[in-house]
């Protein structure tokens, strides 16, 4: 993904810490930013809010490591985004993707053989 220099620095930092990172709230204290100034000079500079960056890179996270291992545990998906339950990882694609973690998965193993 190319981006412009603050967003480049700023996702590249989500994908390095994305375990750490649930909440943009928490995404701007590990750049040192308020969520206020963090969410606006990121919409500003490449026209993007930070929460729809976070969500595609959650989504990728979970995608490859399903791809990686088609036996991995919710717990395990779930802590790999931040999240510190099932039922987190479960409400947040719910709420997402309007789908269960068994769908999630089902449809990136269905996506993976097409």
């Amino acid at each position: 993904m190319s981006f412009p220099p603050f967003t480049q620095v700023a996702y590249q930092t989500l994908e390095e810490n994305i375990s750490d990172i649930a909440t943009v709230q928490e995404w701007a204290q590990e750049m040192d930013y308020s969520r206020t100034h963090f969410s606006n000079k990121m919409k500003k500079e490449a026209d993007i809010r930070p929460r729809k960056l976070l969500k595609r890179a959650n989504k990728e996270k979970l995608i490859d490591m399903i791809n990686d291992d088609s036996e991995i545990k919710a717990f395990t998906l779930a802590h790999a985004i931040g999240f510190s339950s099932i039922q987190s990882l479960y409400q947040y694609l719910n709420r997402h993707y309007d789908c269960s973690i068994k769908q999630f998965k089902e449809k990136v193993y269905k996506d993976s053989t097409n």
